[in-house]
């Protein structure tokens, strides 16, 4: 698709369209090249950043800077933070916001997404530059939340953060300028399969990029130096098994529209199951952020599962100082975790209270709205689609209300089974963590005298 001049420079993909934007606009398309809204920015810099209905939009002049929040649904500008310095990219992790400066990474909390919280500052970006400095240019939250690493090109670094206290786990040099970090921890929607968390990938100015192993705070194994063009494959291991069910009627929506998206508007039919399916937006992306939660939700489950096992292992079968501490170190952040969870089971049931306030009335029979859309995208006539309007009615919009509160109906009710599910194991962990926990101690007292 062509979509213009105007959008070369940063590219942001949404559940039903994607951002772009140049050095002066800014656009919302859908996946056929549609634009629903631009609006005139100046000097946006590299990076964008979507949560609950927000985009936020970091800006860069020569040496000030801003960080502008605007509505989703229409482009509208809701607030504009300045800096003295320039602003060079966001990064949004649950209700983390990360931003990037010349010198520093800014931790906010978007809790309230139009009134950010700075959490902490981290100052020691570029501190080998006195002038035309780059600054943090990349970042990258790890999965659940935990840390963040950003690029520093100017001294040649990376720096890893512990995201609750804003402390510099790691600082490693390379042999060049650092522009792009990225964490593992992206995994498949629904089929149960999750990428490995504990890998950082750094590229450099000189074409190399370094893939690391991520082994307890610090990247210490390097897997892979690639150059230009080659990559690796990483494998998946099984998520909870009620998590693959939950998003199953999300899923079956989403394909459809997915569906719509791409093809070309040539019937009527078409066109206005389009158009409903755009007006009713809203609901795709509240499914879509409930989508993402359970997604980090079943990281954090995942790690903690794991983390609270390397802590047992050592406990049963090592009493060295070092093996001690590193089993100290497992428990601590399996702690984080299931405070995260907790923290993301909250953001879970705000989304389910919304979906359950706000949700469309249904019309008619869920089978029969689903069956109208069907036809309806099958149909190959005008008189043919003309038939399947009439048993409802003739009126298509009823038809996709009554579709999308099907499907939020039906996960609604997943959820509930699943978060069943869910408390178990978070209570399960807990008792575990809490057993170890009293094991490490003793095993403390005992070592100390």
């Amino acid at each position: 698709m062509y979509i213009g001049k105007d959008y070369w420079k940063v590219i942001l993909m949404l559940g039903d369209g994607f951002l772009a934007s140049g050095n002066k606009k800014l656009a919302y398309f859908d996946f056929n090249g549609n634009k629903r809204w631009d609006v005139d920015i100046y000097n946006i810099a590299h990076g964008l950043a979507v949560y609950k209905g927000y985009v936020y939009v970091p800006i860069s002049y020569w040496d000030t800077g801003a960080l502008t929040i605007l509505r989703l649904s229409d482009g509208g500008e809701v607030k504009t933070i300045d800096f003295d310095e320039n602003v060079n990219v966001v990064q949004v992790c649950s209700h983390y916001l990360a931003l990037g400066t010349t010198h520093s990474v800014y931790l906010y909390d978007i809790s309230d997404p139009t009134n950010p919280k700075e959490l902490w500052k981290f100052d020691e970006v570029a501190t080998s530059c006195r002038g035309g400095c780059f600054g943090t240019v990349s970042i990258a939250f790890s999965p659940g939340c935990r840390y963040l690493v950003s690029a520093d090109p100017d001294d040649h670094k990376i720096h890893l953060l512990d995201v609750a206290t804003g402390k510099q786990v790691l600082e490693k040099k390379f042999e060049d300028k650092v522009w792009s970090v990225a964490w593992w921890g992206k995994f498949e929607r629904v089929l149960g399969t999750i990428w490995w968390m504990d890998r950082i990938a750094v590229g450099l100015d000189n074409g190399k990029v370094y893939v690391f192993k991520v082994e307890g705070d610090e990247p210490q194994t390097t897997i892979l130096i690639a150059t230009r063009g080659t990559g690796t494959n990483v494998q998946g291991t099984p998520l909870p098994s009620y998590f693959s069910s939950v998003l199953a009627p999300y899923e079956k929506l989403r394909s459809v529209y997915d569906t719509l998206s791409k093809a070309s508007a040539t019937t009527v039919g078409i066109a206005a199951l389009k158009k409903y399916f755009q007006s009713n937006m809203g609901f795709m992306v509240s499914l879509a952020q409930f989508g993402d939660l359970l997604q980090r939700m079943a990281a954090l489950l995942t790690e903690a599962e794991q983390l609270l096992q390397k802590s047992e292992n050592i406990l049963n079968t090592k009493s060295d100082f070092n093996s001690i501490y590193t089993a100290m170190n497992y428990l601590q952040r399996a702690k984080v975790d299931l405070a995260l969870i907790n923290n993301t089971l909250k953001q879970l049931d705000e989304i389910v209270n919304e979906l359950k306030l706000n949700k469309p009335t249904e019309a008619m029979s869920c089978g029969l709205a689903w069956n109208t859309v069907e036809n309806i995208m099958k149909a190959k006539s005008v008189n043919e689609m003309y038939m399947f309007l009439s048993k409802v009615g003739g009126d298509l919009n009823k038809v996709v209300k009554t579709v999308i509160s099907c499907t939020i109906e039906k996960v609604l009710k997943n959820y509930s089974t699943f978060r069943s599910e869910l408390v178990k194991d978070v209570a399960r962990l807990s008792i575990k963590w809490n057993k170890l926990n009293a094991m490490l101690t003793l095993v403390m007292k005992i070592a100390t005298g």
